[in-house]
């Protein structure tokens, strides 16, 4: 089967996507995996990389790959790295591209619990998991620094201007001056940069008895960078109750 491709993507993200069953068959060819691939389903997600589901009737296996190979690697790190703190899929293994296969791509587990935007924001505010957001988030931008393959740096000057080239396309001045007061908060503060999520969202988060982190677009910024943006698109996705889940968030 064929990942989806979007009008909008490149012409090497198009190509990328179509020649998607020869990458398995070179893996199945090359003997890259324990096991052969006799099916597999991609994820009707992902608009920079590739998710699809293995041998979905007996491994239940997860690969990810993506056009840009530093990503998929630094996502593999990531995510083994978060898990000595919070819940994350466990990486079965991680391919960093050489002469006959110049790809890269990770095996993961399947995580079998629903994905936490399935989940009415109502009954998360009720049930404590906004909170929880609040605390995983926290978690994660409390552990150390690790090497990492060609990492995006993203610092205050870099925030800055980001930030003000997206206000360009608001008109709610309440988000605006939000944006703003962040940006300033941002600025003052003497925390260092850390590794971040950069998408930390319920599309991101599976819920079961715990939280778990998936799909980071990982970059080294500052913590307070990460959730202005979660607490930002929290705010304009839902503007009758976003505002609240984020004071949930920000408990923490």
């Amino acid at each position: 089967m064929l990942p989806k491709t979007e009008s909008w993507m490149t012409p090497d993200e198009k190509t990328f996507r179509q020649q998607f069953p020869l990458f398995i068959d070179q893996i199945n060819k090359q003997h890259l995996l324990p096991f052969t691939i006799i099916e597999q389903k991609p994820f009707d997600t992902g608009n920079t990389s590739i998710a699809t589901l293995l041998n979905p009737e007996s491994e239940k296996v997860v690969l990810k790959t993506a056009s840009n190979p530093s990503n998929i690697i630094n996502e593999a790190i990531v995510l083994n790295h978060w898990s000595q703190v919070v819940r994350t899929p466990k990486i079965f293994l991680t391919h960093t591209p050489e002469t006959s296969f110049p790809y890269a791509f990770f095996t993961s587990e399947y995580i079998f619990d629903p994905m936490l935007e399935k989940i009415d924001i109502q009954e998360r505010i009720s049930n404590g998991i906004s909170f929880q957001l609040g605390s995983t988030l926290a978690k994660i931008h409390s552990q150390p620094q690790i090497n990492l393959t060609d990492p995006s740096i993203i610092d205050i000057n870099k925030i800055t201007t980001e930030t003000n080239k997206r206000l360009l396309m608001h008109s709610d001045q309440s988000i605006i001056q939000k944006a703003k007061k962040s940006l300033e908060i941002i600025s003052l503060s003497p925390f260092p940069l850390v590794i971040c999520h950069m998408d930390f969202l319920p599309a991101n988060l599976f819920y079961g008895d715990n939280l778990t982190v998936f799909d980071p677009t990982v970059a080294i910024t500052h913590p307070f960078h990460d959730l202005a943006r979660t607490l930002l698109i929290t705010e304009v996705s839902d503007q009758e109750v976003g505002q609240i889940e984020s004071q949930e968030i920000l408990k923490e």
